[in-house]
């Protein structure tokens, strides 16, 4: 790094997939402020969660490990107070580490390693939301009705992306920059393009004469997505495709929306000269599968679901237009702002700093990367592996899936239904089980799932005796 340290800017979106960004090759949305991102940064081709659901990957993210080496794999669960996160080297290093919106620290510590904390963080309750692993049989939701619903309108996630963008905006206009004696590293966290399917008229408008395709063939789904699809209520009531379209129609509404305040951040600190002196980060906790192979929302390892956009901007010390095509991780932040802090990489780490892929060089092409899902719709363990061009999904019990994702993009030959391919499969299952064990993982979820219950009992105690919500979890 200069001399002068830079200020830091990281922009975390929900539920955002990298198919739906121009930069990423989408002609049809309209992202012109992170394109601009990418014009002067450095685009990362092939970056993945460590769990396609919102709270194990963005935890994950903040902690730089693997969520069964955190303990967290549901939207209910959280990482202990003194668990170090990313945060933690930059204020090593001299920075001022703020965080303001989302960030799904679901309860317990609001802060987990950032110094300040602009405004909340809102959640409202720890329940189990349909994971109970106790259970025999995997609920069935009405979440696809989501689908149906798709349209003109907004959700309580716009009012809180629009008070996260106001408070990081009066920090970045009323603060005196100049007199400040440490630069800043803020992590700003939004809400949206996550569900539901509803945008103000003016963005869904612009989209209305698009005719998107929507993949939703089932013919080569993994047998383990089957419980996620009719937990999803996809199987007794799969949507029409005129819903689908309706529905892709007001995601690329949606991104859109979440591009503006992407561009409204970045205008202001062009005006308070902050610009050329701030490293502008964008990525996503994960993506949205959009039909894709009858599946929607997230909670699977499909690329669509499973990859995120990452794109980092500092032309003046970083490769400017440059993209990293090998395989990286969301984990890969943590060790990439020590690095940027000058502080040794903490050993339990599990990814790679970023920095040989930011200074326009390659990112190691042996290394493999991992992503792990055990919450809603699945009922046992299950881990992603890509290594090179391949990627292999496995769920305990069931044969894994395999893919050629340079021949195959679009993930629609299981390569395992060819003798030839065998050898590879079981070198990458060998792999992804050096680490990770089904049956501990397995025990650690319904552990976590049975604690949650005991608050849940004192929740309605609480409710039953004083008429209140229960506890004060707050924002």
């Amino acid at each position: 790094m200069p001399e002068k340290k830079p200020n830091i800017l990281l922009i975390v979106s929900d539920q955002h997939s990298p198919m739906v960004t121009g930069c990423y090759g989408n002609s049809d949305v309209r992202t012109p402020s992170i394109d601009a991102l990418a014009e002067e940064g450095v685009l990362f081709e092939s970056a993945y969660c460590a769990s396609p659901l919102c709270v194990p990957s963005r935890l994950s993210m903040l902690a730089g490990r693997h969520p069964y080496n955190i303990g967290v794999w549901s939207l209910s669960d959280t990482i202990r107070s003194d668990t170090p996160t990313f945060p933690v080297p930059l204020t090593i290093g001299g920075w001022h580490t703020l965080i303001c919106g989302r960030m799904h620290l679901v309860w317990g510590d609001r802060n987990h390693g950032f110094e300040t904390r602009l405004c909340g963080d809102r959640y409202p309750t720890i329940r189990n939301h349909f994971a109970h692993w106790d259970r025999e049989e995997v609920p069935v939701t009405e979440a696809v009705r989501g689908v149906s619903e798709a349209g003109v309108g907004g959700s309580r996630h716009d009012a809180e992306d629009g008070i996260a963008e106001g408070h990081a905006l009066k920090f970045l206009h009323e603060t005196n920059h100049a007199k400040e004696k440490r630069p800043f590293a803020l992590c700003v966290g939004f809400y949206r393009p996550h569900t539901p399917y509803r945008a103000p008229r003016e963005l869904v408008d612009l989209y209305r004469k698009l005719n998107p395709s929507v993949g939703q063939t089932i013919s080569i789904r993994p047998a383990f997505y089957r419980s996620l699809a009719r937990h999803l209520g996809l199987e007794d009531h799969p949507p029409t495709d005129e819903e689908a379209r309706r529905a892709v129609r007001c995601y690329y509404a949606m991104v859109t929306g979440m591009d503006r305040r992407v561009g409204t951040i970045c205008e202001a600190l062009k005006q308070r000269g902050l610009w050329d002196d701030t490293i502008v980060i964008y990525t996503s906790d994960h993506g949205e599968s959009l039909g894709s192979h009858g599946l929607w929302f997230k909670s699977n390892f499909y690329e669509e679901a499973v990859r995120v956009p990452l794109i980092v901007r500092y032309p003046k010390r970083f490769a400017s237009g440059f993209r990293v095509k090998e395989p990286v991780s969301l984990l890969d932040l943590f060790p990439t702002c020590c690095e940027i802090a000058g502080v040794e990489p903490y050993p339990f780490l599990d990814g790679q700093s970023l920095m040989p892929g930011l200074l326009g060089g390659s990112v190691d092409p042996s290394r493999s990367v991992f992503a792990e899902y055990a919450d809603y719709g699945i009922h046992v363990p299950t881990r992603m592996i890509r290594k090179g061009k391949y990627k292999l999904m496995y769920a305990e019990g069931y044969d894994p899936a395999l893919f050629d994702l340079e021949s195959d993009p679009m993930e629609t030959s299981d390569l395992l239904r060819k003798p030839q391919f065998t050898k590879i499969a079981a070198d990458l299952l060998k792999e992804l089980m050096k680490d990770w064990k089904p049956d501990p993982v397995r025990k650690r979820v319904r552990e976590n799932q049975r604690n949650r219950d005991l608050f849940l009992a004192a929740e309605e105690a609480i409710k039953k005796a004083t008429g209140k919500k229960g506890f004060p979890w707050g924002p």
